[in-house]
């Protein structure tokens, strides 16, 4: 079905499931195999947000098992969606309500195969969750630098396929960035071995970019090769204070002076932090109150100690840039301030939130300031009563956006004209709608304004190629031609 429109209508619902289930079974041997309620659990995501219809859902055990379950699904015309640690935030793992599929998941391909100190790379099954890579490199003196709250479950094979971030992002770069191999099986079930460790390598196209971030729409990602990095020798993490948000920028500009390494700069506001304190129990960090603060961590070169984080706030005090500031003192005080950051999330802060708007956008770092106002200002002037709530990776151009509702209901008109003006707001600072959760089911009416026509017809060209009947992922990530 080369040519083959964003949702498939190949499968019939006829087909026997249990003959079906009974063929996946020989692939990947018994209790790996669900149908029923057993696969249905497959079809939500952790949020219980989004879900899909799932016919069978199955857990291979290796590439080769992978590969067979693909030919089985070919063989049969049956769309697969991929799942890694089902902690995605935009759908992107569950199949669309059009199309009941065949789930992959691979929880059981978690093994990390070999760490090479020399060439500083560690190769893992697509499973393999990020916390367990980032283990493994310290105990072996190295650094992983993806970082973000979901790392005890998220998995390497998610993260790349959604191209994922987190705080590290400043220093360190999104998950691109880490990946020099991958081990990919095709919609035909051919297995492309492309589990290269080179840093430098100018032999032609790099296969690997096109399968980053697509979201399990072009291969199902198995293995891959990441990059470590030496582990942060001394560091040093402090919440400051701002004045006003305008400081947020001239701070960040300040921290980078002098040499110094900025490996976070997370905007948070007093709304969240002080929610958070009191609802989760967790330590108030200073007792001054502002309306927004910023955690920072600084790297230094070993044995210097302090002296990069008091030399920043004492040039920050001087240029008038914080009102006050606290630096942790032990791994407890700096373990607090990061998991104030962590549960600073609305779903986690306030019981009675919903049908709120949330945005994972980004726009340039010197923009950042501009949208967060702005934003302020359409909701005032188009949806009265409701909160911007914006936080995030400041340093790096990517704020979380909420916009809450007031308690008690609210107008839908209200919702649909500020979405629509964020979107409009977001594409005239050159920014996008999606910068880390990936764009999966949720955003994908979305991108068309943001995707130039000429953009979303070599995309389509590039999946016709690589999966010209539609099988992986359908009704993702990919704009209506």
């Amino acid at each position: 079905m080369s040519g083959s429109p964003n949702f498939r209508c190949g499968y019939k619902m006829t087909t026997d499931v249990v003959a079906l289930a009974s063929e996946l079974t020989d692939v990947v041997g018994p209790g790996n195999t669900f149908t029923g309620i057993e696969a249905a659990e497959y079809g939500h995501d952790a949020r219980g947000v989004v879900t899909g219809p799932v016919l069978v859902a199955v857990r291979p055990g290796s590439t080769e098992e992978v590969a067979a379950v693909v030919r089985v699904c070919a063989d049969r015309d049956l769309p697969i969606v991929t799942q890694g640690g089902n902690t995605g935030l935009s759908g992107g793992a569950q199949p669309i309500d059009q199309q009941a599929s065949v789930l992959v998941s691979l929880s059981r391909m978690r093994e990390l195969e070999s760490i090479d100190i020399a060439d500083s790379t560690i190769t893992v099954q697509a499973g393999a969750t990020i916390e367990s890579i980032q283990n493994a490199a310290g105990r072996a003196g190295a650094m992983f630098a993806p970082d973000w709250g979901a790392s005890g479950t998220a998995s390497i094979g998610g993260a790349i396929s959604t191209n994922a971030g987190g705080v590290n992002v400043l220093q360190y770069g999104p998950m691109r960035d880490q990946v020099l191999g991958l081990e990919v099986v095709l919609a035909d079930g051919r297995i492309w071995n492309g589990l290269r460790r080179l840093r430098k390598d100018s032999s032609g196209y790099q296969l690997r970019q096109l399968f980053i971030g697509a979201e399990g729409t072009l291969g199902i990602i198995t293995r891959a090769v990441v990059r470590l990095l030496p582990a942060i020798a001394d560091h040093q993490t402090a919440i400051l204070a701002l004045p006003t948000l305008d400081a947020a920028l001239p701070l960040l500009a300040a921290a980078r002076s002098g040499g110094r390494t900025v490996v976070a700069f997370e905007l948070l506001p007093e709304v969240g932090l002080g929610t958070a304190v009191d609802k989760f129990e967790l330590q108030r960090p200073m007792e001054t109150v502002a309306k927004w603060y910023i955690i920072a961590r600084l790297a230094a070169p070993l044995g210097s100690g302090p002296t990069a984080m008091n030399d920043f706030l004492a040039e920050a005090a001087a240029a008038n840039l914080i009102l006050d500031a606290a630096v942790a003192a032990t791994t407890d005080q700096e373990d607090n301030l990061w998991m104030i950051r962590e549960m600073i999330r609305p779903v986690e802060l306030w019981d009675w939130v919903g049908g709120y708007i949330k945005y994972d956008a980004a726009v340039p770092v010197g923009r950042v300031v501009e949208f967060i106002e702005r934003v302020e200002t359409l909701t005032a002037a188009l949806a009265p009563g409701w909160l911007p709530f914006s936080f995030g990776h400041l340093g790096d151009g990517n704020i979380h956006l909420h916009v809450l509702p007031p308690i008690g209901g609210f107008e839908p008109a209200h919702r649909a004209a500020l979405e629509a003006a964020i979107d409009a707001l977001t594409l005239e600072l050159e920014g996008t709608l999606t910068a880390e959760h990936g764009v999966g089911q949720s955003l994908l009416d979305q991108m068309t304004a943001q995707k130039d026509p000429l953009e979303v017809e070599l995309a389509w060209r590039i999946k016709d190629s690589l999966d010209p009947d539609g099988l992986f992922n359908p009704g993702k990530t990919l704009p209506p031609r």
